[in-house]
């Protein structure tokens, strides 16, 4: 625990399957992190689960505006 503690981490595909467990393990670790995913409302939802260190935004690594 706490091995990544406030440290800033960004998570692609993060409203579900691996790039979520990858997002709540970060978490567990003590970092803040930025889930993203295309599905906006799937990595709204898996932030809110996440609770206060987790941030939502929707983004489509494919589009360069997105970054």
């Amino acid at each position: 625990m706490d091995r990544l503690r406030d440290k800033i981490t960004l998570v692609t595909g993060a409203a579900r399957g691996i790039g979520r467990a990858i997002a709540e393990a970060f978490v567990a670790e003590g970092a803040i992190v930025w889930v993203t995913d295309q599905d906006g409302p799937g990595c709204e939802a898996t932030a809110r689960a996440l609770g206060p260190r987790a941030l939502a935004r929707t983004l489509d690594v494919r589009v360069e505006q997105h970054w």
